[in-house]
Protein backbone atom coordinates (compact mmCIF):
# COMPACT_ATOMS: atom_id res chain seq x y z
CA UNK A 1 0.00 0.00 0.00
CA UNK A 2 1.64 3.69 -0.54
CA UNK A 3 0.66 6.84 1.18
CA UNK A 4 -1.69 8.73 -0.32
CA UNK A 5 -0.12 11.69 0.57
CA UNK A 6 3.99 10.86 0.70
CA UNK A 7 3.61 8.33 -1.89
CA UNK A 8 6.00 6.11 0.20
CA UNK A 9 5.25 2.48 0.14
CA UNK A 10 4.04 0.89 3.88
CA UNK A 11 4.87 -2.19 4.31
CA UNK A 12 2.95 -2.88 7.64
CA UNK A 13 0.39 -0.40 8.79
CA UNK A 14 -0.16 -0.49 12.77
CA UNK A 15 -3.40 -0.03 14.45
CA UNK A 16 -3.59 3.97 14.14
CA UNK A 17 -3.87 3.07 10.31
CA UNK A 18 -1.72 6.38 9.37
CA UNK A 19 1.56 6.23 7.42
CA UNK A 20 4.47 5.67 9.51
CA UNK A 21 6.13 8.20 6.90
CA UNK A 22 4.07 11.21 7.51
CA UNK A 23 1.33 10.41 10.00
CA UNK A 24 -1.23 10.89 7.69
CA UNK A 25 -4.04 8.63 7.73
CA UNK A 26 -3.68 5.62 4.90
CA UNK A 27 -6.15 3.19 6.00
CA UNK A 28 -9.64 2.07 7.25
CA UNK A 29 -11.02 -0.83 8.95
CA UNK A 30 -13.86 -2.44 7.22
CA UNK A 31 -17.00 -2.54 9.40
CA UNK A 32 -18.03 -6.22 7.83
CA UNK A 33 -15.15 -8.05 8.32
CA UNK A 34 -12.48 -5.84 9.81
CA UNK A 35 -10.04 -6.07 7.10
CA UNK A 36 -7.46 -3.21 6.67
CA UNK A 37 -7.90 -0.98 3.29
CA UNK A 38 -6.18 1.53 1.65
CA UNK A 39 -7.98 4.86 2.56
CA UNK A 40 -8.70 5.35 -1.53
CA UNK A 41 -10.07 1.85 -1.93
CA UNK A 42 -13.58 1.73 -2.86
CA UNK A 43 -14.55 -1.81 -2.00
CA UNK A 44 -13.24 -4.43 0.77
CA UNK A 45 -10.38 -6.45 -0.09
CA UNK A 46 -11.81 -9.13 2.07
CA UNK A 47 -15.60 -9.03 1.79
CA UNK A 48 -16.09 -6.79 -1.40
CA UNK A 49 -18.19 -4.70 1.02
CA UNK A 50 -18.42 -0.57 -0.57
CA UNK A 51 -16.33 1.76 1.18
CA UNK A 52 -16.25 4.82 -1.34
CA UNK A 53 -18.82 5.79 -3.66
CA UNK A 54 -18.74 8.90 -6.62
CA UNK A 55 -21.43 11.75 -6.86
CA UNK A 56 -23.22 11.59 -9.79
CA UNK A 57 -23.64 15.31 -9.70
CA UNK A 58 -19.80 16.16 -9.17
CA UNK A 59 -17.67 13.00 -9.25
CA UNK A 60 -16.93 13.61 -5.47
CA UNK A 61 -16.08 10.95 -3.42
CA UNK A 62 -17.90 9.53 -0.24
CA UNK A 63 -18.20 7.45 2.50
CA UNK A 64 -20.41 4.63 1.64
CA UNK A 65 -23.30 5.47 3.94
CA UNK A 66 -23.18 9.14 2.78
CA UNK A 67 -26.58 10.39 2.01
CA UNK A 68 -25.08 13.68 1.10
CA UNK A 69 -22.26 14.87 -1.13
CA UNK A 70 -19.47 16.46 0.91
CA UNK A 71 -17.82 18.13 -2.05
CA UNK A 72 -21.54 19.46 -3.88
CA UNK A 73 -23.91 19.06 -0.86
CA UNK A 74 -26.08 17.19 -3.58
CA UNK A 75 -28.50 15.02 -1.67
CA UNK A 76 -30.03 11.49 -2.07
CA UNK A 77 -33.53 11.24 -2.85
CA UNK A 78 -32.85 7.19 -2.73
CA UNK A 79 -29.55 5.61 -1.52
CA UNK A 80 -29.30 2.95 -3.65
CA UNK A 81 -29.91 5.46 -6.58
CA UNK A 82 -28.14 8.28 -5.64
CA UNK A 83 -24.51 7.69 -5.71
CA UNK A 84 -22.77 5.54 -8.57
CA UNK A 85 -20.34 2.89 -7.05
CA UNK A 86 -16.86 3.97 -8.94
CA UNK A 87 -16.93 0.37 -10.46
CA UNK A 88 -20.11 0.81 -12.84
CA UNK A 89 -19.20 1.54 -16.62
CA UNK A 90 -19.69 5.62 -16.89
CA UNK A 91 -22.61 6.65 -19.69
CA UNK A 92 -21.68 7.09 -22.94
CA UNK A 93 -22.85 10.46 -23.91
CA UNK A 94 -23.95 10.76 -27.42
CA UNK A 95 -22.23 11.93 -30.80
CA UNK A 96 -23.78 15.47 -31.63
CA UNK A 97 -23.52 17.21 -34.21
CA UNK A 98 -21.81 20.85 -33.80
CA UNK A 99 -23.64 23.68 -34.48
CA UNK A 100 -22.72 26.55 -36.57
CA UNK A 101 -22.63 29.80 -34.70
CA UNK A 102 -23.89 32.68 -36.13
CA UNK A 103 -21.83 35.54 -37.28
CA UNK A 104 -22.54 38.77 -35.97
CA UNK A 105 -22.23 41.94 -38.24
CA UNK A 106 -20.98 45.04 -36.68
CA UNK A 107 -23.74 47.46 -35.72
CA UNK A 108 -23.66 50.63 -37.89
CA UNK A 109 -24.63 53.91 -36.62
CA UNK A 110 -27.35 55.97 -38.40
Amino acid sequence: MKCPRCKENIDKIDDSLRCPHCKTRAASRCKNCKTINAITDFNCAGCGAQLLKRCPSCGGVNLAQSTVCRRCGAAAVNESLAFVPVNQEPVEEPDLEPVEEPVLEPAVEP
